[in-house]
């Protein structure tokens, strides 16, 4: 259903956000050469030859695949990122210049492993992540940062290996079947109008109920409200009053060409900040979130 994108289609979308919405332009231009170096990467990868196989039964009980066994992760993966990724980070962010060179140097002797961050931020073990960034010196939020913007492209390229053994399996939860984090954005397709999430992780889409709070279920549309500005009809923050969590979203049959998912929410950030200001938090923190 969704294509993978190019780092031309990135590029060509990024240009877009500047000449169509200004007040973006900023933002649009720090995120541009991540984004990009990201897709390259990820483009040079070949898919895995071995995927772990999900136990239907857990499954179904509602365990992602990933949290079923452990992570195996490429052992020389992380440093090529780096050098692909952090020049990319440094010029969009220059403020974190100095943390990233801890982290190269953490990295190459084997100090640190970012992949770490990940198992960690998908176990909900937040005092390991908060732990690690105390004895490096950072901010966790950053570390954070830092350490999916450098394990996206890998493993993006393993949820999209994953995504054909799943297909057949029923999941309705509200958080990603492989990897189990919480969407960063909710859309409906252009085909039946359809909802389907998509992973702030891994990037994995999948379907779910258009009623329903992914975050805690409910479905009682008395506790929900929808956000957004008349003029851009196709954009939307979805708020749940039960639990207090939002998700910006997409409706594609209104939207007047095609989206390319990396850079979508980085255009509605106006709709993060009202859904914040009325006390609402995201499902899951995007990158421009954590960087704001």
């Amino acid at each position: 259903m969704i294509s993978q994108p190019t780092a031309e289609n990135i590029e060509a979308a990024i240009e877009d956000i500047r000449k169509k919405k200004p007040a973006f332009a900023n933002i649009a231009k720090a995120f541009r050469e991540l984004l990009i170096r990201r897709a390259l990467l990820k483009a040079e990868m070949a898919l895995p030859d071995q995927v772990f196989k999900p136990d239907p039964v857990r499954f179904s009980q509602g365990v992602s695949v990933w949290l079923q066994d452990s992570l195996i992760f490429s052992e020389d993966y992380p440093r090529k990122a780096i050098d692909r990724l952090f020049p990319a980070m440094g010029k969009g962010f220059p403020r974190i210049a100095p943390d990233l060179n801890i982290l190269k140097t953490a990295i190459t002797k084997k100090r640190f492993a970012p992949e770490t961050i990940i198992e960690a931020i998908l176990k909900g073990q937040e005092d390991l992540v908060t732990e690690t960034a105390s004895r490096l010196g950072m901010a966790p939020g950053l570390l954070q940062f830092v350490s999916l913007q450098v394990m996206k492209p890998f493993l993006e390229k393993l949820s999209e290996a994953m995504a054909p053994r799943i297909a057949h399996l029923d999941w309705h939860r509200g958080n990603c079947p492989i990897c189990g984090a919480y969407p960063e954005l909710s859309f409906l397709s252009t085909d039946a109008g359809q909802r389907w999430l998509r992973c702030s992780v891994c990037a994995h889409s999948w379907r779910y109920i258009r009623t329903r709070c992914p975050a805690c279920e409910n479905d009682d549309q008395s506790r929900m409200e929808t956000l957004f500005i008349e003029d851009l009809p196709q954009e939307r923050a979805e708020l749940c009053h039960r639990c207090k969590h939002y998700i910006v979203s997409l409706d594609l049959r209104k939207c007047p060409q095609p989206v390319v998912f990396e850079t979508a929410t980085l255009t509605m950030i106006h709709l993060d900040v009202i859904s914040q200001n009325k006390g609402y938090v995201p499902m899951a923190t995007s990158a421009w979130n954590m960087m704001n």
